[in-house]
């Protein structure tokens, strides 16, 4: 999946960077044609201007991509009710607040769980090229 994404990105660069190639031919064939006034110079101007534009949005488009999402993992805090030792672990389907989910391993006593919450992997954003 990745190498696809890889292959990809190097096919979309390749293909700008020809795209840069052709509209600068375009341009340069109708600033420094020998007869001046003739309507395919204006023409290749047009589309050579129009070309600028299209790189410009796709070099845009190309660095303001949206970034993936970020993994999330549901954890569980599970704390002693009498020596206070506290576990954090994988949330569990049918984990609820106040559930005592057994005993404590130091002390015995019971071990409830006192919170749920959500915390995000960050990862490190790649350039896209």
């Amino acid at each position: 999946m990745e190498e696809k994404k890889e292959a990809m990105s190097l096919m979309n660069l390749l293909l700008l960077i020809l795209l840069i190639i052709f509209v600068f031919m375009l341009l340069g064939r109708s600033l420094f044609s020998n007869s001046q006034m003739q309507p395919e110079n204006s023409t290749m101007m047009f589309l050579g201007f129009l070309g600028i534009l299209l790189i410009v949005f796709a070099l845009l488009r190309l660095l303001t991509r949206v970034p993936t999402p970020t993994q999330k993992i549901t954890l569980t805090v599970l704390q002693c009710t009498k020596c206070a030792f506290k576990s954090i672990r994988n949330f569990q389907v049918g984990d609820y607040i106040p559930k005592i989910v057994g005993n404590c391993p130091s002390c015995g006593g019971p071990f409830r769980i006192e919170a749920i919450y959500v915390e995000e992997k960050t990862q490190k954003r790649k350039i896209p090229f």
